[in-house]
């Protein structure tokens, strides 16, 4: 098997990469869409296309799909009942050592 073919197969192997644009300086980035690209180089020059240039973007970001990591099942986001340490002698308890 010749090298050069097999280093060629890998480098134009495509991904997808999920691309978030924030619109405004100060605010959350937002998911835009998804490019197929064979690194973050080639993902964030196609974003940069894809995106409405008139509309001129703060930022732009790239992320391989398969960094992503996400909840394995709805437990991990159910909210804590426990709100002790909303009141004002949750501290006293539970600080160690004297003022700062």
């Amino acid at each position: 098997m010749d090298k050069h073919n097999d280093t060629t197969k890998t480098e134009n192997r495509l991904e997808p990469y999920e691309v978030f644009v924030q619109w405004e300086r100060g605010k959350a980035h937002e998911h835009a869409e998804v490019v197929s690209a064979s690194d973050h180089d080639m993902a964030l020059t196609l974003a940069k296309r894809n995106i409405d240039i008139r509309s001129e973007p703060v930022s732009v970001w790239v992320v391989p799909r398969r960094e992503i990591t996400t909840t394995q099942d709805d437990t991990e986001l159910t909210p804590s009942t426990d709100r002790a340490y909303r009141n004002v002698g949750w501290y006293a308890q539970n600080t160690a050592g004297g003022s700062h």
